[in-house]
């Protein structure tokens, strides 16, 4: 197609061949009096997309690969995929996603090869569960899920993070293979027209309103005494005070469930007492010092030391060009393993906040990398 041998920025841009590629000759034409890094540029984005067709090993290699990360985590999307190579301790013994992508051309092509289960139709590059879900399957699904929740459907509000995240958790599982679960809103919407419709038509919106202006209005009853006595009775079975995020994620999995007690809402705690700090200064578990300590830790107390040394530890692991996004799901990656604490990267926002926009948090780390010694 093009001459194999890549090209240096300081020299000419390479000739093709007479015998070369009539499309690739037409296409340096046209670059013809532009800078050389362009040629280059053009150069090495044609090479990397059509110098090299995978050989019968590196499709072997993909699909082990494949293979191995869906017995792991019980499914091989790119997502999936992603988060298990990052947690491989030698990360050359397989191939990242963007290697796979290029082996067979798309990520759905790359599933369909190793899909036992016929749910992908790689002629028309799709998944055939998308177009398998119906209204009365999902209503099915949702029936199921308020049997699952016994009685603490008669308390909860009924929403669809919740019944999203218990159709995710079971959809490995092969007791709930007759049911169709939707794993992101727009089955629900498509089939249904939204998720209130489709409490309505499984029968139980009534019931998810009930409950909703149960719970708003115990709380709402309560003294500052008697709610804060709830949070003093938590964080007894706890042993400790979960952030904002881990308590509203721990109602919504149950993983903060205590017997006995039925805890408010963040939103609740917050309007009551002005924060949620000042809750738990309020109900005795926390001093005034202890709240700032830990309001200065996500705070003044992050040094551009500490923010500049996480930002270059995410650029060590994705490169010096790594983006905003990227940088987000390296954060939660490590928050999803470590849990959050004292030593969890700062946020985006953070890093925004000190520096005015993330690319420049990103310059100012790469430049302290350049600095030491």
């Amino acid at each position: 197609m093009v001459n194999t041998s890549p090209p240096r920025p300081d020299s000419p841009p390479p000739a093709p061949d007479n015998g070369g590629d009539p499309l690739a000759r037409l296409l340096f034409g046209q670059l013809k009096g532009r800078p050389v890094v362009d040629v280059v540029h053009v150069y090495r984005a044609l090479q990397a997309r059509f110098g090299n067709e995978p050989d019968d090993e590196e499709r072997t290699w993909c699909t082990d690969a494949l293979r191995l990360c869906r017995e792991e985590q019980g499914s091989c999307s790119k997502p999936r995929y992603d988060s298990w190579w990052r947690s491989l301790d030698d990360r050359s013994e397989w191939p990242s996603s963007n290697v796979v992508r290029r082996v067979f051309g798309s990520w759905v092509d790359a599933r369909a090869a190793v899909d036992t289960t016929g749910l992908f139709d790689a002629s028309t590059r799709t998944l055939r569960r998308a177009a398998t879900f119906t209204a009365d399957g999902i209503v099915r699904s949702i029936q199921a899920w308020v049997d699952w929740l016994g009685t603490d459907a008669l308390t909860r509000r009924l929403t669809r993070d919740d019944f999203l995240a218990w159709c995710r958790a079971r959809r490995p599982d092969p007791a709930f293979a007759h049911l169709e679960l939707p794993v992101n809103k727009h089955p629900i919407k498509r089939n249904l027209g939204g998720w209130v419709p489709a409490l309505r038509h499984a029968g139980v919106l009534e019931q998810s309103e009930r409950n909703a202006s149960h719970v708003a209005r115990t709380f709402a009853a309560m003294s500052d005494a008697q709610m804060a006595q709830l949070l003093v009775e938590a964080h007894a079975h706890w042993g400790r005070v979960p952030s904002q995020s881990d308590y509203s994620e721990g109602l919504r999995t149950g993983q903060l469930a205590v017997p006995g007690l039925v805890l408010p809402p963040v939103s609740a705690i917050v309007n009551r007492f002005g924060g949620w700090l000042a809750a738990w200064v309020r109900a005795g578990v926390l001093s005034e010092l202890d709240a700032q300590r830990r309001r200065d830790c996500r705070s003044e107390a992050i040094s551009d030391d500490f923010a500049r040394r996480e930002l270059n530890r995410a650029i060590d692991e994705h490169g010096t060009d790594i983006s905003r996004s990227r940088y987000v799901t390296w954060r939660s990656l490590h928050i999803e393993r470590h849990g959050k604490n004292a030593g969890t990267p700062p946020s985006d926002a953070w890093l925004r906040g000190r520096w005015g926009s993330f690319e420049k948090a990103r310059d100012a780390a790469i430049a302290e990398r350049g600095a030491t010694p």
